[in-house]
């Protein structure tokens, strides 16, 4: 590695810890729906996204954003703070889906699932 790669990991690092703060490993852990991999999304795609929806009648397009409050990402300017921020939500999905693996083999009655 060199010295950029550690500015950008650990540009990333304190984005997760601030993230960590806000919100907590327990609200992370209700995310079980992708919203945070989605949300990276948001943040990478330098435009506005639309995912397309089929109605029964109709066809609409929608921001995947998946929070209430609109999409923060085009409220910034900084392409790189987005990367940041998208490489940090990124890392608290994998934290999450490695503590809920973890949980599922430390209990008694969970099946081993093969991710040893």
């Amino acid at each position: 590695m060199n010295e950029f790669t550690d500015m950008a990991i650990g540009d990333v690092r304190k984005e997760r810890e601030r993230q960590r703060v806000l919100w907590g490993d327990a609200h992370d852990d209700k995310h079980e729906d992708g919203s945070l991999s989605v949300a990276a999304i948001c943040y990478v795609e330098g435009e506005p996204i639309f995912v397309q929806r089929r109605g029964s009648r109709h066809i609409s397009f929608e921001d995947p954003w998946p929070w209430d409050g609109g999409n923060p990402r085009r409220r910034i300017n900084d392409y790189r703070r987005s990367l940041v921020k998208a490489a940090a939500l990124l890392v608290a999905e994998l934290e999450r889906l490695d503590r809920a693996a973890f949980k599922a083999r430390s209990s008694p009655r969970a099946p081993n699932r093969g991710l040893d």
